[in-house]
């Protein structure tokens, strides 16, 4: 993608040269960036190249709620959620999830901010564990020999 000459809607002086004639349509407002048909690139000599930036800026916010509860005998349940909100002003690194990897005008890169393509608004997770009663001192094989307890103890399901 160019980068391409806008005509500032409205302004009394335009930021680059535009060629007479060239206006904003009627209906938008003053302030808006129009690129019209036609317009020139900066440097007319460069082809089309895509850049990467990493400088863009994010910001993520979120309420983050955990409860554990352990019961006898080695059970443990854990439950987690999370209400959040990602939001940035290029969410470029992020391609595969279908989001948009140019920026609407690279000139203003502050006007693309916006909810992130990543955003996970809502998550809720439940785990459990438990500690299986064997070797010495559990429930099964209370005897073993050092060498089965060694390989049947302190296992867990998960």
């Amino acid at each position: 993608m160019h980068a391409r000459l806008p005509v500032v809607c409205g302004a009394a002086t335009q930021p680059y040269p535009v060629p007479a004639g060239i206006t904003c349509p009627s209906g938008l407002p003053n302030g808006t960036l129009y690129y019209y048909q036609g317009d020139p690139r900066r440097n007319p000599t460069l082809s089309t190249a895509k850049t990467f930036n990493g400088s863009a800026n994010g910001l993520y916010n979120a309420l983050e709620l955990e409860m554990r509860r352990r019961l006898s005998h080695g059970l443990i349940f854990k439950t987690n959620y999370t209400w959040s909100k990602a939001e940035d002003e290029d969410s470029v690194f992020a391609a595969p999830l279908n989001c948009a990897t140019t920026l609407l005008n690279s000139e203003d890169v502050k006007s693309d901010w916006g909810v992130s393509c990543y955003n996970v608004k809502q998550r809720f997770s439940f785990t459990g564990s438990y500690q299986l009663p064997i070797g010495t001192g559990k429930a099964l094989w209370k005897s073993a020999g050092s060498l089965a307890n060694k390989f049947a103890a302190g296992w867990q399901v998960n």
